[in-house]
């Protein structure tokens, strides 16, 4: 087991959780996936199969159980002005890639399982800012890198960890470029709470985040330019100061972990993946396509201009349905409860039903396992407060591990898990089954 996180004080404070999980079932019930309906579009895109999405962020650790096989390659674009490097990576404290990832193709938590992670490394950890960050042209680079590789689907959850992202010349060629490519451009729209504009255009989708209760993220930018919202996480939501598994994201970090983080970082991933479905669904689909289908079927949503993703909804919108126009959803719901909006959907588009989910597997058989080259550097020494290699904003730390809801009736297989808090009070790791690790990380932009 890697020691991402030393002990600096003695602090060690034993739990024990119950795990629900489905006997015949791979995948993690999580509130994200049933808010923006992904078990059902997982079924009818084909898990992503033969999609290529670019993660444009930090590193993503490969060698993560749960990413066995679903990294197609690994570059690096960092200080990239002689260019991108192919099958390496600087692994440093950042962990903010390989939760992006994670929520991509992840096996328990992946929108897009069977998709591939084209990882293109564009950030790294500053040891004088002491955060991971990274240069607007090193991004376009690596935007150029990526479409020139055949990547379908980009993503970048960058937000503030790139100073002057959605200003920036080079990103919007390069974004303007990509989307005249044929691909899908999907950013995070970050955490100012205040309402956003950029220089993209049509050309990529700005996302927001949601909370568990449907509503946008207290945090999250709106307005502006934001095209769809997609479940980010809100701790505030429940009143509570911190992160639990029923207010954040559980994906994939360093180490053979697992960590909760909130933000539109964790929000994009989300869109990126059930653009792949979708693209897996109809190969044959374009840009246009994907983008309409995923617009014209979101639930209304004030603060977006078009809602919430339901990614069933647009995976049931076979291609030759989908509207040549579409109408923007209304941004005037002040109590935001998704409960009273009337869905925007075409008529022959059937009512959608909450599929059930299932909680995470270990991937003993590695079945989906292959060896990968890459140059790997010494390993650096990762501090308590870095352990997610993401910077720390305004937002609350998280300190639970997943739990599992079932209401279905289906027969469940209860897993123990034990949750162990090392070091100092920044850093609580939990154990859900060897050799999985849960870890308190801060708030992600």
């Amino acid at each position: 087991m890697r020691a991402l996180i030393p002990v600096l004080a003695a602090l060690c404070v034993a739990v024990f959780l119950p795990q629900a999980v489905y006997a015949d079932s791979g995948q993690a019930r999580t509130w994200n996936f049933a808010q923006a309906t992904i078990p059902g579009a997982q079924a009818l895109g084909n898990e992503g199969k033969g999609v290529t999405v670019a993660v444009i962020d930090t590193w993503v650790d490969y060698e993560h159980p749960d990413l066995r096989g679903r990294i197609a390659e690994h570059a690096v674009c960092v200080d990239s002005a002689s260019g991108c490097r192919d099958n390496t990576y600087a692994e440093d404290r950042c962990a903010h890639g390989t939760h992006v990832a994670g929520t991509v193709v992840s096996k328990s938590y992946g929108v897009a399982p069977k998709a591939q992670v084209l990882a293109v490394q564009a950030l790294a950890y500053d040891e004088v800012r002491g955060e991971c960050t990274g240069s607007t042209e090193d991004v376009a680079r690596a935007i150029r890198f990526a479409v020139g590789k055949g990547a379908a689907v980009i993503n970048l959850s960058l937000g503030t960890l790139v100073p002057g992202l959605f200003s920036s010349d080079a990103v919007a060629s390069a974004v303007a470029d990509a989307a005249r490519a044929g691909v899908v451009v999907v950013f995070a729209a970050g955490n100012n709470t205040i309402p956003m504009s950029d220089d993209y255009g049509s050309n990529a989708l700005l996302v927001a985040a949601t909370g568990p209760n449907g509503s946008i993220a207290s945090y999250s930018t709106r307005g502006g330019s934001v095209s769809l919202a997609a479940p980010g996480g809100d701790s505030r939501s429940s009143g509570r100061t911190s992160c639990s598994a029923d207010t954040c994201i559980v994906s994939t970090v360093p180490g053979r972990s697992f960590a909760l983080l909130q933000g539109t970082s964790m929000a994009a991933p989300h869109v990126a993946g059930a653009a792949a479905l979708l693209l897996s669904q109809l190969p044959e689909r374009g840009r246009e396509d994907v983008l309409t289908s995923l617009q014209s079927t979101a639930r209304p949503l004030a603060g977006t201009q078009h809602g919430l993703i339901d990614a069933t909804a647009a995976l049931r919108l076979r291609k030759d349905d989908v509207p040549t126009t579409t109408t923007a959803a209304p941004i005037g719901d002040p109590d935001g409860k998704l409960s009273q909006h009337t869905e925007q959907r075409r008529p022959d588009v059937a009512p959608r039903t909450e599929p059930n989910v299932a909680a995470p597997r270990g991937d003993a058989g590695g079945e989906n396992s292959r060896k990968l080259t890459f140059t790997r550097p010494p390993r650096p020494a990762m501090s308590a407060d870095q352990g997610a290699g993401v910077d720390s904003q305004a937002g609350p730390p998280t300190d639970s591990a997943p739990r599992s809801d079932d209401g279905s009736g289906r027969p469940l297989t209860m897993l123990w898990g034990g949750l162990a808090a090392i070091g100092a009070i920044t850093a609580l790791v939990a154990v859900v089954g060897a050799p999985q690790r849960l870890r308190r990380t801060h708030h992600d932009p």
